[in-house]
Formats: structure tokens, sequence, C-alpha cells
């Protein structure tokens, strides 16, 4: 975290997590692209950026990783915990808080988005799947071509105009 941590800093973090779980598992349109594929679209990624803008890269990641481990315990959904699965997401963390812990813009937005599109969502998340489930790495980066470019442009649609609101508010109080 930024600086030293404070009852106030840790009971907005575990708000953060609470609301990543809950957009993440709860607020989500389902995309049965194919049989086997079980991506979605949600909301899930906006805690965890302003997680990072306000606690920066450790605590973006933090904030990413719990969630993720929170949500296969409380709410699997088939199964065992893959640990690969919650290091993209404390990567997701980790680079929300490098990108955004300084300031935030919509270049910023725009360039984490396009390094979380490629680099995570289509690079690690179709390694991980062919790796622990079977399949060929291509096969699996047409199955989650089209979900993580929806959810590239939910990104860039939610956090271009919000982020810098939300900072504005925040950043002063938390």
């Amino acid at each position: 975290m930024k600086s030293k941590l404070t009852t106030k800093r840790l009971v907005f973090a575990s708000l953060l997590i609470a609301m990543e779980i809950i957009l993440s598992r709860f607020v989500q349109i389902p995309i049965p692209y194919f049989e086997l594929s079980k991506d979605r679209i949600s909301l899930g990624f906006l805690p965890v950026a302003v997680g990072g803008m306000l606690y920066g890269p450790f605590g973006g990641g933090l904030i990413a990783g719990l969630a993720d481990i929170l949500r296969a315990i409380l709410l699997p959904q088939g199964g065992a915990i893959n640990p690969l699965f919650t290091l993209t997401a404390l990567s997701r963390g980790i680079l929300y808080g490098v990108a955004f812990s300084t300031k935030t813009d919509k270049k910023r937005v725009f360039a984490v988005s396009i390094i979380i599109l490629f680099v995570i969502n289509l690079g690690l998340n179709s390694a991980i799947t062919a790796f622990s489930y079977g399949g060929t790495f291509w096969a699996r980066v047409y199955t989650k071509l089209i979900p993580a470019t929806i959810n590239f442009v939910l990104q860039c649609a939610v956090l271009m105009p919000s982020l810098p609101k939300i900072e504005r508010r925040l950043r002063s109080h938390v």
C-alpha cells in the first residue's frame, strides 16, 4: 500500500474485494460462445481498478488476488481452485496499480486495457486453460476472442469517464 495501513484503508479495501466478488459472480452476462467456454461479461474489473488507483500495484494485486481466492472458496463453479488463474487476477490488479497510481486519464485506461486484453485475457488465460483442461492454445484464443473483446470495450467505456471522477472523490478520503 502507498502509505501506512489504517483501519479505514483496510475496511475500504475489504469493501472493494466484496464488490469485486459480487460484480464478477452475480452481476454478469454469461457468453455461451462454445460449449466449454465459461466466459462472461462483468464489471468485476471496476473495484480492482479503483483499488489499484488508490493503493498502488501491491494493493491492486492484493485486492484482485484475494477476491479471486475468496470467490473460488465461497462461490465455487465446479472444479478445484487453479492458482494459475489467481496469478492472472493478481497480475491484472498490479497492472491497474502501475497504470493508475499516479494519474488516471484516457490514454492510460486504453493502454492498460489493451495490455490486459492481449497479454492476460487472450494470452495467459488461454495458455492456462489449454494447459489445465486440454486443447490447443490457438483454439482457446479463438474461444476467448469475442468475450475478451467485449470486455475490453466495456472496460474502456466504463473506466474512461468514471475513474477520474472516482479519483477526485476518493483520493483524499481513503
